[in-house]
């Protein structure tokens, strides 16, 4: 059998930390790892940096994504579908948002992780979004901080 990955996602039946942590202890270890989005797991109002590090064994990918706080916090104000929340924004190129990129990459380096990790861009090209551009500024970030 092919082991999978589990992403939890916003809108999703596993998006928060209760529910992400019951899946991973009913799920057997060799057969279902976890892909970590670092946006939607701050999204869904958790530290990604934490959850890492308290589940690392079965994390087995990421999705390096972030969120602005401000249009976050208007998002869930006003009760934005994930769509909306999109076309307004809350994601953010990588060092724009309150996910801690360089905190993050000490984990890794303390847990030694070794996989793979996709710049994940969430916009809305046609409500002014340029995910080439953040993607492009998100990798030179990435390059400074010595994570990529």
């Amino acid at each position: 059998m092919i082991p999978r990955r589990h992403h939890p996602h916003i809108g999703g039946y596993l998006e928060f930390g209760d529910e992400i942590d019951a899946a991973l202890a009913d799920l057997p270890e060799d057969l279902v790892g976890l892909c970590l989005d670092t946006g939607h797991q701050a999204y869904a109002g958790m530290d990604p940096v934490a959850l890492y590090e308290r589940v690392a064994p079965r994390v087995r990918y990421f999705h390096f994504k972030n969120i602005d706080a401000e249009r976050h916090r208007r998002a869930v104000e006003q009760e934005m579908d994930l769509f909306a929340a999109i076309a307004a924004e809350v994601f953010c190129p990588l060092q724009s948002g309150v996910v801690d990129f360089g905190r993050l990459k000490q984990s890794l380096e303390a847990h030694g992780y070794g996989g793979y990790a996709t710049i994940e861009q969430d916009s809305d090209p046609r409500s002014g979004g340029r995910p080439a551009e953040d993607a492009a500024a998100s990798l030179r970030y990435l390059k400074e901080i010595g994570l990529a």
